[in-house]
């Protein structure tokens, strides 16, 4: 089963009726990824409710597509964290923050 069937299976699942219905009218696939993102990241972070991580860390065991995922994840924070610090390039730190702000007013 999809993880966002397994949502509305069990709204206990972390979302709220209402969060539900704005998922509805969305493309669920992408959907789906937002969701996996969002809780792969807050499950690193230590930032998911006790039901939460437990149902989310058995549909990671039982979805070989989710598990690569958290997986690649939990690498990439792992060699940012042995990285050393750098300075990213100034138009980059500007770029981007066009881009946010841009995307802050949508």
């Amino acid at each position: 089963m999809h993880l966002l069937g397994a949502i509305e299976e069990d709204l206990a699942f972390g979302h709220a009726a209402g969060d539900l219905e704005t998922l509805a009218g969305r493309n669920r696939a992408l959907d789906e990824s937002i969701f996996v993102v969002d809780s792969s990241i807050r499950l690193t972070d230590d930032e998911l409710d006790p039901l939460t991580k437990q149902k989310f860390v058995k549909h990671v065991s039982d979805c070989s597509c989710c598990h690569e995922f958290l997986e690649q994840y939990r690498t990439t924070i792992a060699l940012i964290r042995e990285a050393e610090d750098i300075e990213p390039p100034k138009e980059l730190v500007e770029k981007t923050l066009i881009f946010l702000e841009s995307q802050r007013l949508q």
